[in-house]
């Protein structure tokens, strides 16, 4: 509020409108699921043209599933893009092939790409430079992490309400407050929390949301470094995930008209022309942010 040189009520009603007209969808909490031993699988699943009851169906199957922990709707080749956090590719493929018998008629076929690592850089293009916040990195090459009860209540809460104050967290588990503070920046700073962020809908606001699967040819250390940096610098890119599969990228993109997309994708293949293989851009219908820890998760703590 003393940044935006408002009053907090004033703030509090403004935020309120944004999630009554759906511009906010409903916030998260960063949570690096590497650290308990989890690998993150994307999979890239084109459907048959079924029934709306059907389709309903199966995205509420996925909205629910303990495994899941974000979908995407996607328009072009593939409808929907699910991530899967996963001990191991096994697990992730059972619980693939449980979805096929459930739904024989409406999955027409399905990717899998592993996900190596994602950079969230948050929406930099709706702020101005001063104002940039550091970028976000998940997953990667990391030690398992252990935890203790109370912990895990206070992860389990944070997730399911990342807006619940220290009060009324410390309320909730009968501790006090300054216990409740000093367990979430443990968890903070055994990486494991890594910050919060609200899922939003750009096109309330006229922009356009875009996919960019890219499939590079054998780079250098110095040109991944240099393709990072170009991430890191262009305000338009929200999200970007190093995977392993039919692609090598995902970025996330957005725009404000068609014709800006297509300026950022000649920049972008102007700067690194001699290093892409296949480019492929899909236009995102919706994120559907579940949470970025399984529930799976909590499941198996309490065994």
């Amino acid at each position: 509020a003393k940044k935006m040189n408002m009053s907090q009520q004033g703030l509090s009603y403004k935020i309120q409108q944004f999630e009554e007209k759906k511009i906010i969808l409903n916030y998260y909490t960063f949570i690096d699921y590497i650290c308990f031993g989890y690998s993150g699988y994307k999979v890239l699943f084109t459907l048959q043209h079924g029934k709306k009851e059907q389709l309903d169906s199966f995205l509420k199957i996925l909205k629910q599933h303990n495994s899941i922990i974000s979908i995407t709707e996607l328009g072009g080749n593939y409808d929907y893009m699910v991530l899967f956090a996963q001990k191991n590719a096994s697990r992730c493929i059972k619980e693939i092939h449980i979805l096929l018998l459930q739904y024989p008629q409406l999955i027409k076929s399905y990717s899998v790409l592993t996900n190596a690592a994602s950079y969230e850089f948050k929406r930099r293009y709706l702020t101005d430079s001063s104002s940039h916040t550091p970028s976000i990195v998940l997953g990667g090459d990391r030690e398992q992490t252990s935890i203790d009860t109370l912990e895990i209540k206070i992860l389990k809460t944070l997730c399911e309400n990342p807006q619940l104050s220290y009060v009324k967290i410390a309320a909730k588990y009968k501790i006090n407050p300054k216990t409740a503070i000093a367990k979430v920046r443990a968890l903070q700073t055994k990486g494991i929390i890594k910050g919060y962020s609200a899922n939003i809908d750009c096109y309330t606001y006229k922009y356009l949301a875009q996919k960019i699967l890219l499939k590079t040819s054998s780079i250098s250390k110095q040109k991944d470094e240099e393709l990072i940096k170009f991430f890191r610098q262009h305000e338009q890119i929200i999200r970007v995930s190093k995977i392993f599969g039919n692609w090598d990228y995902e970025i996330d993109v957005e725009v404000s008209s068609l014709k800006d997309f297509q300026t950022f994708c000649l920049i972008f293949r102007t700067n690194f022309g001699e290093i892409i293989e296949h480019f492929e851009a899909y236009p995102i219908i919706q994120n559907y942010v579940t949470s970025t820890l399984p529930k799976a998760f909590f499941l198996e703590v309490k065994k």
